[in-house]
Parts: structure tokens; sequence; C-alpha cells
């Protein structure tokens, strides 16, 4: 017993570390025009600071991260067609 769960760990193992490391995209809408693009670009600017350069060049776990921004120009409907835009690629 004690060696088909060593077995079955070692083949977990080796399948985890064979595995391709994909990008973690993380998406964020805000109004960067508009009325509201004041507000909207110092979330922009403070989601950008909190990733920094070195955690997007080394990523998270071996998975590189990508920032995808998007101006929703303070417009509801642009905004949930931009959702539904990054929701399609997996973001």
């Amino acid at each position: 017993m004690k060696r088909l769960s060593f077995l079955l760990a070692s083949i977990a193992i080796f399948v985890v570390a064979c595995t391709p490391y994909r990008p973690v995209t993380i998406g964020l809408i805000a109004p960067l025009t508009g009325p509201s693009s004041a507000v909207g670009i110092g979330v922009r600017n403070g989601f950008r600071m909190a990733f920094g350069e070195s955690v997007l060049k080394k990523g998270v776990a071996g998975h590189p991260i990508q920032l995808e921004i998007r101006d929703d120009h303070n417009d509801a409907d642009v905004g949930l067609a931009d959702i539904r835009e990054l929701d399609k690629q997996g973001c």
C-alpha cells in the first residue's frame, strides 16, 4: 500500500511538473474617459502599481500575469459588453 501511495504521488508530481504554465489574465474595467475619468484613471494607476513591474515579469507561482484594462466610457452597456468579452477570453 505504501508503494502504491508513493507511486501515485510521484505520478501526480510528474504531471504537475510537466504541465505548461498558462498566463493568468486579470481584467479591469473602469471609466478612463468621460465625466468619471479621474476616478477611473486613479483606479487603473493603483491597479498597475499593485502588480508592479517585478510581479508582471516574474508572475505568480510560475504563471505569467497579463493585465487586460478596458475603458467603459462611464457607460453601463459598454461595461457589460466588456465583461462578456473578457469572460469569453477566460479572464
